[in-house]
């Protein structure tokens, strides 16, 4: 996980230096990229096999305190966003 981080972030590093790098630097360090997402999928594969199976759910102190900020967040997002597009008609 450490070398994905690593190698991800320095990536993204030297495609943000587009005007520095030219156009063909940056493309192909976009498809290495790309390249690094698709191996990523392709090594963990099995994780997507135990994706679907259900598993028991524990409510602790923890995970209730989590799940009540996640939905008071998004009913926060959702109220402060409904003027920005009532606004734009």
């Amino acid at each position: 996980m450490a070398l994905d981080l690593a190698s991800a972030g320095l990536l993204l590093l030297l495609a943000m230096a587009y005007h520095w790098q030219g156009n063909a630097f940056h493309e192909i360090v976009g498809t290495v990229m790309f390249g690094l997402v698709v191996a990523h999928h392709v090594f963990n594969r099995r994780w997507w096999g135990t994706f679907a199976q259900p598993r028991p759910v524990r409510w602790d102190p923890l995970h209730r305190g989590l799940a009540h900020m996640s939905f008071s967040l998004k009913g926060v997002f959702c109220r402060t966003s409904l003027p920005l597009f009532h606004g734009s008609r």
